[in-house]
Parts: C-alpha cells; structure tokens; sequence
C-alpha cells in the first residue's frame, strides 16, 4: 500500500439530510476523484423530534441514499434528530441509556420504513455520549459505533483518530488551520486516522484543507497534482 495514505482508514461524511444533499453531493464527487468512498451518515428527523419527523426521509433523497448504497457507500445511522433539547449539537451527551434506545429505535423505524438499505453503523452527533452508548446501539442491533477516538464492533475497539473540523469561533479558526498537520502528524507517528467531512465545511477553510488531505491521499496521484475545486 502506498506510504501517502497506508494509515488513513477510510473517510466519513457526517450530516447528511435533505437540506444537505447538495453540499454532500459535492463532497462525494470530491472523494470519488480521490479514490475514496466515504461512510455516509445520515440524521433521519433533522429539524424534528421524537414525535415531529422533521425534514424526514423524502422518497428521492431516499433513492439517492439507495443508489449510493448498490455502489458500495456504506450508510450510517446518525442520532435522529442530531440537536437535543436546547438546540446544541448534542443530541445523546445527556440522556440516559433507556432514552439512547429510544431514540435509535426511531431512527431505525423511520430508516427501515424508507426502505433504506441496512443500517451500517451508528455515531452519536459530535460524537457526544455517554459509554454506555455502544451497548444501547447493540440491544438495538447495531454492532458498529463510532468515537472521536476510534471505532467499536464485535470483537472491540479499533484506535482510528478523527481530523474533523472544530466549528464556529476563533478555537474553530484556528483549530481547522492546523486540519493538514494533524493528519500529516498523524500519518508520521503511523496512528491510524480517518478524515470526518460535514457538507457546511464546503466553504471556507476547512473546505480548503480538506480537498489538499484528500488531494494528498489520493490512489490515482494524475488527480492529486491539482487540487480540484469542489
């Protein structure tokens, strides 16, 4: 495997909903011409709750979602709503584990009722829970879950650090500045890692730093010469 990308793991898309498929559309475009299949993570109630359904799952978001399952996207369940109570996106961080059921029951209703393909996976938005979330998502019969820190099946964990945009404020600023030497450093120290992507960083830095990473671990480097625009 060549050395640019051997400790890369794979790359996530977060936040995919309707209102979202355009911007993700673009980051899976941008992706493709690197090689990569992101995981795609999907919110089934963005906007909703546990009786609203949201912007829901329209049927041609959902045939996009299918489509991009049959060529081998794997799909990812991720929260229900992604907000909590007070509109933060932090939708799991103070639940307790009943509620955690709860709530990933919905989504897999609502997903299994759109006649999405499997469920993959499952990641709390932000990646804010509590430890007993991977034992809520298994009762619920999704053995994947995923941290800011790695990935967790059946038979454990698996280290695989985040390069994720921070967002808003001077700390996001200059957090998403640093994004190309943590994956950079990353790759030196050979920690595994996986790039985390969200349809709002198409614009601005984080965009900027996220196309020269995927550029940079690109498998045909003919595309990797010219970091495309999205």
């Amino acid at each position: 495997m060549p050395q640019r990308y051997q400790f890369l793991c794979h790359v996530e898309l977060h936040d995919v909903w309707p209102s979202h498929q355009d911007a993700s559309s673009k980051w899976i475009a941008a992706c493709a011409k690197a090689g990569w299949k992101p995981l795609l993570l999907v919110v089934p109630r963005y906007r909703g709750g546990l009786v609203s359904v949201g912007e829901g799952l329209p049927e041609d978001f959902c045939h996009w979602l299918a489509e991009l399952a049959v060529a081998g996207y794997p799909l990812w369940l991720h929260g229900l709503t992604h907000c909590d109570e007070l509109g933060s996106d932090a939708e799991f961080k103070r639940i307790d584990g009943q509620a955690m059921r709860t709530r990933i029951d919905l989504g897999r209703r609502d997903w299994n009722s759109a006649g999405l393909p499997g469920i993959d996976g499952f990641c709390a938005p932000c990646w804010k829970s509590s430890c007993v979330l991977p034992r809520m998502a298994a009762l619920e019969g999704i053995s994947r879950t995923a941290s800011r820190w790695g990935l967790r099946d059946a038979q454990g964990f698996h280290l695989c650090v985040a390069v994720s945009s921070w967002g808003p404020g001077l700390f996001g600023r200059i957090w998403d500045a640093t994004l190309g030497l943590q994956a950079r450093a990353l790759q030196r120290l050979g920690i595994p890692w996986r790039l985390v992507l969200h349809p709002q960083d198409l614009e601005g830095r984080a965009g900027q730093a996220f196309l020269r990473i995927l550029a940079w671990t690109a498998r045909d480097q003919s595309w990797a010469s010219s970091s495309a625009a999205v």
